[in-house]
């Protein structure tokens, strides 16, 4: 499973999220706690932040090594300052490919997403039908493989269509998926 950090508050220094907490986000990619699958989160990670005086669009800075090996990481974090983050350690599913286009956090306009979890043997079940629920421009979007990509495009998909408010394209997209999921005999 991957580990995720989310922050919501007044303007931080992401060293501050990533470093300096005892049992930060870097500390649980290679000593996890509680960890129900998987041994390690050596599988790439990634940063998403939204700065409001540089842009409303968010930033992202990923890569497929681990989170404490990354040379730039702790350099580029006393400098980023955001009061509003996302990051992920990625354990990835077995037979999913450790690639900069399966590393979250996804994004879209304004958007980031991240989510923890996965879809049981997604690629042979839910992959085309969530595929082919998406319109071209959401389709044409998705880069990776991953459960959390294709749901995130079923999201995207509901707010755009529609133009729904974030709530009711969740609401949709979340029905949409556990549909799929029951018709195709999915547990996620």
């Amino acid at each position: 499973m991957c580990r995720l950090l989310g922050y919501l508050g007044g303007p931080i220094l992401l060293d501050s999220l990533l470093y300096k907490p005892e049992h930060s986000l870097i500390v649980q990619s290679y000593q996890p706690h509680e960890m129900t699958s998987g041994l390690l989160n050596a599988d790439g990670f990634g940063i998403g932040w939204y700065h409001s005086h540089l842009d409303t669009d968010p930033f992202t800075y990923k890569n497929t090594h681990p989170i404490w090996s990354d040379i730039n990481l702790p350099s580029i974090s006393r400098y980023i300052e955001s009061g509003c983050a996302l990051a992920y350690v990625r354990s990835a599913t077995v037979g999913q490919p450790v690639d900069l286009s399966n590393c979250q956090p996804f994004g879209n306009d304004r958007l980031l997403f991240v989510h923890n979890g996965f879809v049981q043997n997604f690629r042979q079940t839910l992959y085309r039908p969530i595929r082919d629920r998406l319109n071209d421009t959401t389709y044409q979007s998705i880069n990776g493989t991953t459960d959390s990509e294709h749901i995130f495009g079923l999201f995207v998909n509901e707010l755009t269509a529609a133009n729904l408010t974030l709530e009711a394209a969740l609401q949709n997209s979340l029905k949409t998926l556990a549909e799929l999921a029951n018709f195709h005999q999915v547990e996620f």
